[in-house]
């Protein structure tokens, strides 16, 4: 009988000590999406299989669904009745802005509250 031969390239799945090539988590994968790559070109960066990307494509389409996807974005800006009511008391509040030479625009503060008519 043979000895077995080790593989000798690593499996992601597998831990074998210092080898340990970490899988890509569902958040790398919506990082990417959130930057305006492709499902296909995020799962080409990722290293994903086919089967992997689309896994990780529908449970990002779900979390945006339930209004989870964008943690970028604060919770009530995904919420119509919410936007409704402040439009309806005159809007949100702004910061300054202010030019600095020709072409440069800087924002800053102070806060300008909305324009009441």
């Amino acid at each position: 009988m043979q000895p077995r031969v080790m593989p000798t390239e690593t499996r992601p799945h597998v831990k074998t000590g210092r080898n340990v090539t970490p899988l890509p988590s569902g958040q790398d994968y919506a990082v990417l999406r959130q930057e305006g790559l492709t499902p296909d070109k995020a799962r080409a960066q990722l290293g994903l299989c086919r089967f992997e990307g689309r896994r990780m494509e529908r449970v990002l389409q779900a979390r945006t669904q339930r209004g989870a996807g964008d943690g970028h974005l604060p919770r009530f800006a995904r919420h119509e009745a919410h936007c409704t009511a402040v439009m309806a008391e005159g809007g949100f509040w702004a910061l300054s802005e202010r030019r600095i030479g020709k072409d440069q625009l800087v924002v800053c503060l102070p806060l300008i509250p909305p324009k009441l008519d």
